[in-house]
């Protein structure tokens, strides 16, 4: 069996953190990176089954540059993108939850 490679882009730790966790307990592997700079990186080097990214990062670049480049680089990806901002605390809670 295959296992899914989900590429997380999201510039908010606690948000990053909490995704990964629950991706990783229902079996993808995660690669999880902070910003723009860092998914286009990945998608240049490594195989991509799904991108969630956030649309809003800060510095060059957003979240709809990352859902270009997977989409030109591994047209087969499914590109999730999201807009989540959740307080630390509220993140914790989710994680806890899962």
């Amino acid at each position: 069996m295959v296992i899914p490679r989900v590429l997380l882009a999201d510039d908010d730790e606690a948000v990053r953190s909490m995704l990964q966790v629950a991706l990783e307990r229902d079996g993808f592997e995660v690669v999880a990176v902070e910003g723009v700079e860092y998914a286009l990186s990945c998608i240049a080097k490594e195989n991509v089954d799904v991108l969630l990214t956030d649309l809003r990062m800060p510095h060059a670049g957003d979240g709809f540059t990352v859902v270009g480049a997977v989409r030109n680089t591994h047209p087969r990806a499914v590109a999730i993108p999201s807009w989540t901002r959740l307080c630390p605390p509220s993140a914790y809670r989710l994680t806890q939850s899962l």
